[in-house]
């Protein structure tokens, strides 16, 4: 579609470049032939009765879904009978409460999915409509220039303003239909990365293991947004699981099998997608199975953008260490012993170490860290240093610090328009509803007029809004037009509304 936009555009500055004097020497012709090229393009891409059909096709797949969800919610009602008991029993019990959670997930994500769907029907419809009207326009210019004479200045003005403006219903129907496709397909990808059970693919885990796993949440809020697993994480564990060695693998599932929850048993997982190896799992594990039973206390230290924590405040401090605090942060959200180690100092539960005043020291020696090694060498001269870090600082900074958990570098894409902000969201957020958090950087002026920067982290997506966390401490849904447009002031303050530029995981 981006070919028929740049035809469009060739072809308007055709009619547009076509002047009167010129026309009374060469002919109307020269007119026409722009007119006629126009005629000739290829109509719109897509087919709004497919869209409906396959919108149907979800319709019904929810409707499905939801009478398998009423059987479910019978035997979540009833008793677990009596010969199941202990760990049989229990493990029953998560079972069918995370199928009724899966089940629940499913309908919500058909449905929204035919949604979507109808939506874009609608839109690609009406898309199409209003180029047949431009086409049909462009007829009748054809038709009057057919019957005109050369010298008729009026009337050649006439026509003239009229193929320009039929050659603008051409191109906004082409923008239209490009818009409503890329809004349909940062929905559908969200819908996408919601399917985590296929993730954990798997031969060393059981149906109802990765059932359970998949649907592992830390508790208070959403249940979707606060699953442990991310679906990269799903994908990157079973990848790892699969090519354990036979003594790695029976230590690993000695852990998974031990576990006292299915958060307990998600953050193994999710610790060993991380990419540790199975002396530090075990490590781990024996460091949290005492509290592998208690979701808060596992969600406090283990999952700092979750929140629910007093003692852990996860904020800059007082240098200008944006970029390294919030690429600290989001590190503790993707690698569990990376955040233990800096709520707890690997003792948990001894009051010396698991105290606000002694989590701050070792949050603030992980900023100061992270900025004083990802600086260039003459960052601190005078007249040519700087404060904070530059974008490709910052790129330094995510590549040793957050690409080993994803295994993915980080690469930095400057933002100078809405229109490029409108093109990278769809890679923002099929990348942050994937589990990869994406740094964006804002920009404005402060009260003397000067430039001012900070850098957050894209850290969610749903429903057509981002959440956004703020290394001054905050989490903030702002919309994609917040995003686009400018107002990303909302999650930080009035001097940093644009955004700069993103870095996104290559």
């Amino acid at each position: 579609m981006a070919d028929l936009r740049e035809r469009i555009e060739k072809i308007t500055s055709s009619i547009d470049h076509t002047h009167y004097p010129h026309v009374l020497i060469g002919g109307l012709g020269m007119l026409a032939a722009p007119v006629n090229a126009a005629m000739t393009l290829p109509q719109l891409a897509g087919d709004p009765a497919q869209i409906r059909r396959s919108a149907e096709g979800w319709r019904k797949a929810a409707s499905t879904t939801d009478n398998v969800q009423l059987d479910i919610d019978k035997m979540a009602a009833g008793k677990i009978p009596d010969v199941w008991v202990g760990k049989a029993a229990e493990k029953a019990s998560q079972v069918i409460e995370a199928a009724a959670d899966e089940l629940t997930e499913m309908s919500d994500v058909f449905l929204r999915a035919d949604k979507t769907l109808a939506v874009l029907a609608d839109e690609i419809e009406g898309a199409h409509r209003e180029f047949h009207v431009g086409q049909g326009i462009l007829g009748n210019v054809l038709r009057r220039l057919d019957v005109m004479d050369r010298t008729d200045i009026e009337g050649f003005e006439s026509v003239k303003r009229t193929a320009q403006d039929a050659m603008g219903l051409l191109l906004g129907a082409v923008d239209k239909a490009q818009q409503a496709g890329r809004q349909a397909t940062r929905q559908l990808n969200d819908f996408a990365a919601k399917a985590h059970l296929a993730k954990l693919n798997s031969a060393n885990l059981s149906p109802a293991d990765r059932l359970a796993l998949a649907q592992a949440a830390t508790p208070g809020g959403e249940h979707q947004l606060n699953q442990i697993l991310t679906a990269a994480e799903s994908e990157r564990a079973a990848d790892r699981m699969n090519h354990l060695n036979p003594e790695e693998s029976a230590q690993f599932q000695r852990l998974l099998s031990e576990a006292n929850s299915p958060q307990e048993r998600a953050y193994l997982l999710k610790t060993l997608a991380a990419g540790h190896n199975m002396q530090e799992l075990q490590q781990f594990s024996g460091l949290i199975h005492a509290h592998g039973d208690d979701p808060e206390w596992l969600r406090n230290r283990l999952s700092p953008l979750a929140g629910g924590s007093d003692v852990s405040r996860w904020e800059q401090g007082p240098r200008p260490t944006c970029v390294a605090s919030s690429t600290v942060t989001v590190r503790a959200s993707i690698d569990p012993i990376y955040a233990l180690q800096l709520t707890t100092g690997g003792h948990p539960d001894d009051p010396a170490f698991e105290n606000k005043e002694a989590f701050t020291e070792r949050l603030r020696g992980e900023q100061s860290r992270v900025y004083d090694t990802n600086r260039g060498p003459t960052s601190d001269w005078p007249i040519v240093g700087h404060e904070g870090m530059t974008p490709s600082e910052g790129d330094d900074a995510h590549n040793h610090e957050i690409a080993p958990g994803t295994g993915h570098q980080y690469e930095h894409r400057g933002l100078g328009s809405d229109g490029e902000r409108s093109e990278v969201l769809t890679e923002v957020e099929k990348s942050v509803d994937n589990g990869r958090p994406v740094p964006v950087q804002v920009e404005g002026k402060d009260d003397h007029g000067d430039r001012t920067g900070h850098q957050m982290m894209i850290i969610g997506h749903e429903d057509g809004r981002l959440l956004i966390y703020n290394p001054w401490g905050t989490t903030t849904w702002v919309s994609e037009d917040d995003f686009i447009h400018g107002h990303m002031d909302k999650a930080s303050d009035k001097h940093l509304p644009n955004v700069a530029g993103v870095s996104l995981p290559k």
